[in-house]
């Protein structure tokens, strides 16, 4: 028969007793793994209790399907965006001279994802500011 014993803690004594780890491995942590985030709803209960509306037709319309998770990671997905930046540039160099509607259009994109860029970039220093104090 196993002793159960009511085990409260006194945080006017504090540490009663250390335990030290008698064998010759010691437990680890295991290793890291980037995950990518679930698509798990957040709450089920709340799909089943509401009922549709012009709110959540909406929300459904804005929230496009992310087909490849990983893009949600905030390195990954910036990663794409440089990508993405530089494969409208060439494409704008491209067609340049053959032709010039795509290419301003083009154009118009890059500097688009060149403001985004650029606001992403004042909201990390803005960020770093505030954590050194």
């Amino acid at each position: 028969m196993s002793e159960v014993r009511n085990f409260t803690f006194n945080f006017d004594r504090g540490l009663t007793s250390v335990i030290t780890h008698a064998g010759s491995e010691l437990p680890s942590l295991p290793g890291y793994q980037d995950l990518n985030p679930s698509g798990a709803p957040a709450s089920q209960l709340s799909q089943l209790l509401s009922r549709p509306n012009m709110e959540s037709f909406l929300d459904a319309a804005i929230c496009p399907p992310v087909p490849d998770r990983s893009l949600l990671v905030p390195g990954e997905f910036r990663q794409a965006m440089e990508s993405a930046l530089t494969a409208l540039r060439q494409g704008a160099e491209t067609r340049r001279d053959t032709d010039p509607d795509s290419a301003k259009t083009l154009g118009r994109a890059v500097r688009a994802l060149n403001d985004d860029v650029q606001l992403q970039a004042l909201l990390d220093m803005y960020r770093s500011a505030l954590l050194k104090g």
